[in-house]
């Protein structure tokens, strides 16, 4: 995926290649993401009542071991004061201390001063390592050297005396860690270093000594030694495990190794009884990884924005219910859900570490927004890395919020689009005071141009939004606010402030932190603004024509819930008229709606659809789903169903201001069994779904049409092996019974595993074809057991017809008209997996090779096809149904149309729509 695609991605737009734009339908915004993505696999209505990962809320803190004020501050104003707990000082172990445990004059005001920051956090619980302090100091270090090396007791002498003063003072240890980051020979190795004979901290076997003094000293009772304290978590095992038995607490940071290795000691440390910690984390992704293997305890090394204290949050208060990772990207994603049901997703890299890695969050039981994209099953997200271990790495972190039931963004933020941005309080709008464009200008609340219905905004009240480039560095969900009447200005905080009641200015910037905001829904279609800077939210103090506009702690008044308003709205919070005449109409696979429009069209964005399966009378918000929004047309295709359930239906008006009028009436329709043609995709020149439901697919940007090589039609889609497949709509798979027939060209049979299909939600629900596995042709179902499998010899290079018919009874598998195996024994159907994830040449598992070759003719019945209706397939006929009903369509005098809607007398090769249905002849 490009950075074009990347970020207009996570505006919510994309460009018209990338998904199906003929009619409106649900499936109408699926995008073919990257081939290697790893699936993020979730329930939106997941019960999180049991925690099990993690057992009990996290345990978070910030850290002063960086005794800067500003990261302290930052910090403060980000997290959610009643999640942070803990804190993190340091001693220092350059020092000697006597007897007397009394701290030199340098290592109490250090230590004082570190302990004036970490107050301003609230805690008094603190943690205590070991600042490295001046051993890589060329003019100390010989020096230093002498006083801690294989000096166990000055060790000890030296964390006594902090603890004893940092009690004195009123705060509490909880935790000691007597080195820090042992593994790491920098300074010993150092050129310096290897003239001096530095040595560092000291050997496992010190660290031991130290740990059992320390354990042993009853004043001390109480306390946990914690060990590992690794800069790299391959060597975490050693330092925990080599002190033994004095250890009651595991820790490790995450600046060099293996996953695997940093997986393996959260099991192992919790397997033993001990506490979990990770006490200098750098990256959420090292924080969600940590805890889904047992990880109960973090402190933040430096803070970075929003990230971070939204997963500390959902941590505390939620549960974990979706998770992957990429060992060899080193980077990895997850889904929480809080107690309130507000659902986050995040994604990450490691610092230094990482290249570059995708993953589709796929919610599998209802559709659901992604900061403002959707509505999908599956949203996909690409996360940056580096050239190599510390090269250009990014740092990339992300935290998507994701919305569903009736209350959901009101419309795509996007960067093509110019905005009024007003406050919901006081019902005025951004600008500069007096219509400046002077560096430096105040931030205003103004009227909107003026008291009439029909006002325009002033020029300097128009605003874009720009989102950050993804490899800027850190969390990348932010955006620049710019100035449309002068765009070289933006949104600025006055004097890189990080106090609240700092004021808002114009200001021609590098596009800073003090620049870059996120946009966090806050229902009925307004919005949050939060600094990345400072982590206050931006607001005004009263509704007061010409106040100015300040960032703040956050409140959730009105005063700071802002709306987008496109700028040649008029500014109004009156509801406009509803639609009226909804009807519904059952299709084989699919609900046609159509309605009458708005009386108020002239500013009218759209309609919203409205759907749910639940009794219409006892639904709550929450229990309806938007599956449509802003609709231009006057009807909609909802081809997300399932024959035998009931639907229920409401249409509301969207204007340009994001009011949504009142509901039309509540209609119920029950989808009624048919045996009929459900998915038909020719592949000859476009990816369109043919059949009434339109249920169309969208290709890879990679993906071509070829001329002369085709079994359908005059062309067919080309996979080229490397990054082109084909995706399939969430609802192409919503029956127990069914028939999947397609013609597939070969062109490799050296590439084991490849696939013509795969259907499923990840590696352990899928139905899939390939036409190699090293010895066979295959044709498995699987549904988090053991794979069903019927086989057949491997495909010969070239054209094979492959088709798969799956009745109540049985399961058989053609080959170019033949059957080649079948089973009476099949356990799963199709909708036992209800599949999301739905791939022609790609694979459930990212190891396995794209698809080499052609595609022609997809497809897909809602019951079985009989052998010789198969037989007809392969040979170019229709099977009886479809035969016959063709043949009643030409005995009628009926007006025929192609599908450019010219007119015919008699059906055409190919397309043709004729009373409102699509035929192909």
């Amino acid at each position: 995926m490009n950075r074009k695609h990347f970020i207009a991605m996570l505006l919510g737009i994309l460009p018209a290649t990338s998904f199906a734009q003929r009619g409106s339908q649900t499936s109408q915004y699926i995008v073919a993401g990257a081939y290697n993505a790893l699936p993020v696999v979730y329930n939106v209505n997941e019960n999180i009542a049991t925690r099990t990962i993690p057992s009990a809320p996290v345990v978070w803190g910030l850290d002063v071991a960086w005794d800067w004020e500003q990261n302290i501050l930052r910090g403060v104003n980000f997290l959610n004061k009643e999640v942070v707990k803990i804190g993190r000082v340091s001693f220092q172990a350059t020092d000697v201390v006597g007897e007397d445990l009394v701290l030199s004059a340098a290592q109490q005001a250090a230590l004082q001063n570190r302990l004036n920051l970490i107050a301003k956090t609230g805690v008094t619980d603190l943690v205590l390592n070991h600042d490295n302090g001046q051993w890589g100091d060329p003019q100390k270090g010989p020096t230093y050297k002498a006083n801690y090396y294989g000096k166990p007791v000055n060790w000890y002498r030296v964390i006594k005396a902090t603890v004893l003063y940092i009690k004195n003072k009123g705060f509490n240890v909880v935790t000691i860690s007597p080195f820090n980051e042992p593994d790491y020979k920098g300074w010993a190795d150092s050129e310096i270093g290897l003239k001096e004979g530095w040595t560092d901290q000291g050997t496992v076997a010190h660290f031991k000594e130290v740990a059992r003094l320390l354990t042993e000293d009853t004043d001390l009772a109480g306390i946990r030694i914690s060990a590992g304290n690794t800069l790299g978590c391959d060597e975490a095992l050693t330092w925990y495990n080599g002190v033994k038995p004095y250890v009651s607490e595991g820790n490790t940071h995450q600046l060099s190794g293996t996953l695997s290795s940093y997986a393996n000691f959260w099991k192992t440390v919790r397997n033993n009884g001990h506490v979990a910690t990770a006490d200098e984390l750098h990256n959420t992704m090292e924080a969600f990884v940590a805890i889904h293997y047992g990880m109960q305890q973090g402190i933040w090394w430096g803070w970075e924005a929003a990230c971070r204290a939204e997963f500390c949050d959902v941590s505390y208060y939620g549960k974990e219910i979706g998770y992957n990772e990429n060992h060899s990207a080193w980077s990895a994603a997850t889904v929480y859900k809080r107690e309130s049901g507000r659902i986050d997703a995040f994604a990450g890299a490691s610092e230094r570490q990482a290249t570059t890695s995708s993953y589709d969050f796929v919610a599998l039981d209802r559709p659901a927004y992604y900061d403002t994209y959707g509505p999908v099953y599956s949203y996909s997200l690409e996360i940056p890395g580096g050239k190599g271990y510390q090269k250009e790495q990014p740092n990339a972190e992300k935290m998507i919020n994701i919305t569903y039931g009736e209350d959901v963004p009101a419309r795509f933020l996007s960067e093509e689009q110019v905005y009024v941005i007003m406050n919901k309080g006081s019902k005025l709008c951004l600008g500069p005071s007096g219509g400046s464009t002077a560096d430096g200008s105040i931030i205003i609340q103004d009227d909107y141009g003026s008291t009439s219905a029909s006002a325009k905004a002033k020029e300097w009240q128009k605003w874009k939004i720009q989102a950050i480039s993804p490899t800027l560095g850190g969390e990348f969900g932010y955006y620049h606010i710019k100035s449309n009447y002068n765009s070289s200005q933006k949104l600025d905080i006055k004097d890189w402030s990080i106090d609240s009641s700092a004021e808002m200015i114009l200001y021609n910037g590098s596009g800073g932190t003090n620049e870059q905001w996120s946009f966090i829904y806050a229902g009925d279609g307004d919005y949050y603004i939060r600094s990345r800077h400072s982590g206050l939210y931006l607001g005004m103090v009263s509704e007061s024509y010409g106040a100015k506009l300040r960032q703040q702690e956050f409140t959730g008044s009105n005063l700071q819930r802002w709306r987008f308003i496109q700028q040649d709205s008029p500014l109004s919070l009156t509801a406009p008229k509803a639609p009226s005449n909804l009807v519904l109409t059952p299709q084989s696979a699919s609900v046609k709606l159509t309605w009458t429009k708005s009386s108020t069209r002239n500013t009218v964005v759209g309609y919203n659809i409205y759907r749910t399966t639940v009794d219409p009378t006892s639904a709550t918000s929450a229990d309806w789903d938007v599956i449509g929004r802003a609709v231009a047309t006057l009807e909609f295709t909802d081809n997300d169903v399932t024959q035998g359930k009931t639907y229920s239906y409401r249409v509301r008006t969207l204007d340009k201001a994001c009011n949504l009028s009142a509901p039309t009436e509540i209609l119920s329709i029950e989808i009624p069994e048919s045996k009929a043609l459900t998915t038909h995709v020719p592949f000859t020149g476009d990816s369109y779904d043919i059949s009434i439901n339109m249920l169309d697919a969208v290709t890879s940007s990679s993906a071509t049409y070829s001329t002369t090589q085709h079994k359908v039609g005059n062309s067919s889609l080309f996979l080229n092996g490397k990054e082109s497949y084909v995706k399939l709509p969430s609802g192409i798979i919503n029956n127990s019974q069914m028939t999947i027939a397609v013609w597939a060209y070969v062109s490799s049979i050296t590439k084991t595993w490849q696939r013509v299909f795969d259907f499923g939600n990840g590696e352990n629900q899928y139905m899939f074809f390939t036409p190699n596995n090293g010895s066979e042709a295959r044709f498995v179902m699987k549904n988090g057991g053991n794979e069903e499998i019927l086989s057949t010899s491997k495909l010969s290079l070239g054209w094979h017809y492959i088709a798969v018919t799956i009745s109540n009874e049985r399961v058989a598998l053609y080959i170019d008209g033949d059957l080649k195996d079948y089973s009476d024994a099949m356990t799963i159907r199709p909708l036992d997996i209800k599949p999301r994830l739905n791939y022609i040449g790609r694979s459930q598992f990212s190891a396995d090779p794209l698809f080499s070759g052609y595609i022609n003719d997809l497809r897909i019945y809602n019951y079985p096809l009989t052998g010789e209706d198969i037989t007809k397939l392969y040979n170019g006929e229709e099977p009886t149904g479809l035969k016959e009903l063709k043949e009643e369509i030409k005995s009628k005098d009926t007006n025929i149309y192609d599908i450019s809607g010219r007119k015919y007398t008699t059906p055409q090769k190919g397309i043709n729509i004729i009373g409102g249905r699509k035929v192909v002849f």
